[in-house]
């Protein structure tokens, strides 16, 4: 058999099982549109199967080659324990962060394909041939699912007048493609068949996915945007909770390591996407017509994403130089900037009762975990009165372009809101411990605030 087909016999598993989780995600985007944090639960769950399942392919492939006396060099046995390693991390974080989660399991996937490759090309042939084309079945097999998933979601967009006639077109090319595959197989030709899949494979990522994530996004709007608002505030404060605990794991643990750099970089990601979103949002809809309640709520949650972001990124880097305390104190203030933006939401009353509780509890043990460091240098209050100084400036620059219209009115409001929300929470943290001077700054750039608003 030649390389070419040998790749892809190794390969075949890996994409097939990977399409279970391209079909849980298309059921987890439709049912978005209403319900987005009601389906995380079940999310969590496909998560969950597909790691199981390709935790499953690397353990069948070992055991073939423990079967068929195949013996694995030394120099893939980092592949192997790289791939476990991923697999260990995705299980961890797939009841907070299903889609990092799979992303880390496909990565795994990716890691031990090379081990696949090399079982692959020492087994015996006739078993070899059985295995290649039963998993191009399976593998077109789930592209069909995956055709059929994606009808009933345009099929439901279309009743809500939403134009899916480009999607349709690319549905129908699919289906073209599958059916090429079908034939192909039945002719024997496995490589023409596997290249059909992948093109298939290729539209979903490439342009099918993206179209549809921007017709969520408009249904979103279409169905209420006071339900919108209360799924993106679900969302902000599972980033939050997520923040706690980390912050908790490390203070428990006076320690980071690799689990806890990944954690956080998933963070930074669920963050991002989120804040995507948002703009998204924003630029859908009629900013004039909007409920202004509603626009200052997004541009609140905006500004405090930014915000929260920017302190996660330098949690990231010190968690990878083993800096505990710049982790902490970094993590902390991510923290900070959220949980008063959810405290402000709250007293506009966006936040849904069911979350009201949730986020009662986690101010609850931040200010618990507050009182229990209580260990400052001369060089911490140095370093946070250097990053108010900072934020002193970036104030006033946010300003400037307010005045100059190269910001708009509930952009800049929805900043300051964040900005003295964080200010007031850092205070009542550090009040009784920080310098004079410290708490000095603080109360300057609140002044400033409150003399300075639209």
């Amino acid at each position: 058999m030649n390389v070419s087909v040998v790749k892809i016999a190794a390969g075949l598993l890996v994409l097939a099982l990977i399409a279970p989780a391209m079909l849980g995600a298309v059921g987890y985007l439709a049912n978005a549109a209403t319900e987005e944090d009601v389906s995380l639960d079940q999310s969590s769950q496909a998560a969950l199967q597909f790691i199981l399942k390709i935790e499953a392919y690397i353990n069948k492939t070992l055991s073939l080659a423990a079967e068929f006396n195949v013996t694995i060099p030394d120099e893939y046995q980092a592949n192997i324990e790289n791939s476990t390693m991923l697999l260990e991390q995705a299980k961890e974080i797939a009841g907070t962060d299903p889609e990092t989660a799979v992303n880390l399991a496909i990565e795994a996937a990716q890691e031990y394909a090379p081990v696949a490759m090399y079982i692959y090309e020492n087994l015996p042939v006739d078993y070899k041939a059985t295995i290649e084309k039963k998993q191009v079945e399976l593998a077109i097999e789930h592209r069909e699912k995956l055709v059929q998933k994606l009808q009933i979601m345009l099929e439901k967009m279309n009743e809500t007048g939403v134009l899916t006639g480009e999607e349709w077109q690319k549905i129908k090319a699919m289906q073209q493609m599958i059916s090429q595959a079908q034939i192909a197989l039945q002719e024997g030709n496995i490589t023409i068949a596997m290249h059909k899949v992948m093109i298939v494979d290729n539209m979903m990522r490439t342009e099918v996915h993206v179209h549809m994530n921007e017709h969520m996004i408009k249904l979103e709007v279409k169905y209420g945007m006071g339900s919108a608002i209360e799924g993106l505030i679900g969302q902000l404060n599972g980033i939050a909770s997520t923040i706690n605990a980390t912050i908790v794991a490390v203070n428990d643990t006076g320690a980071v390591d690799e689990n806890i750099s990944l954690l956080i970089e998933s963070m930074i990601n669920r963050s991002e996407r989120l804040e995507y979103k948002i703009e998204r949002i924003l630029g859908v809809i009629d900013q004039n017509a909007t409920n202004q309640t509603v626009l200052e709520a997004l541009y609140m949650i905006q500004a405090a994403l930014n915000q929260s972001t920017t302190y996660l990124y330098q949690a990231y880097n010190a968690s990878l130089i083993g800096d505990v305390n710049a982790t902490l104190d970094n993590l902390t203030q991510s923290y900070l900037v959220l949980n008063a933006t959810l405290t402000q939401l709250e007293e506009m009353n966006l936040v849904p009762p069911e979350l009201r509780i949730m986020i009662m509890h986690e101010h609850k043990v931040m200010i618990e975990f507050r009182h229990s460091r209580t260990e400052h240098t001369d060089e911490t209050w140095t370093n946070l009165y250097n990053e108010l100084q900072n934020k002193m400036e970036k104030l006033q620059n946010a300003y400037e372009k307010y005045q100059n219209g190269h910001m708009s009115k509930m952009k800049y409001k929805g900043l300051l809101m964040v900005e003295k929300g964080e200010l007031l929470m850092l205070k009542q943290r550090i009040e009784g411990q920080a310098p004079d001077y410290v708490i000095q700054k603080i109360n300057e750039i609140l002044d400033w605030i409150n003399t300075h608003q639209p």
